[in-house]
């Protein structure tokens, strides 16, 4: 009975990556279709988290139009590099 839920529970898992295929937008941000919001390229390609970024604004705004609040790293027209470990 524990195999089959861990079947299952992998089952789910696999079908809810593949039906869930990010799109990166022209601010370098994944969009997916289920879900509302731009999402950290980093943290989702490199753990296959999905962290909504927030919206940079004032003086933060030099540094690009979003930034992931897990790993930091700014996205959009003024970012154009990665800023990852540069904080």
């Amino acid at each position: 009975a524990e195999h089959k839920d861990l079947i299952i529970e992998l089952r789910s898992k696999l079908q809810n990556k593949t039906s869930s295929k990010p799109l990166l937008n022209s601010d370098d941000v994944y969009e997916f279709d289920k879900d509302g919001g731009v999402f950290c390229t980093h943290c989702f390609d490199t753990t296959n988290d999905k962290i909504r970024v927030k919206n940079l604004s004032g003086a933060f705004s030099a540094f690009g139009k979003y930034e992931c609040p897990k790993c930091k790293n700014t996205f959009g027209d003024a970012s154009r590099k990665n800023t990852v470990g540069l904080i």
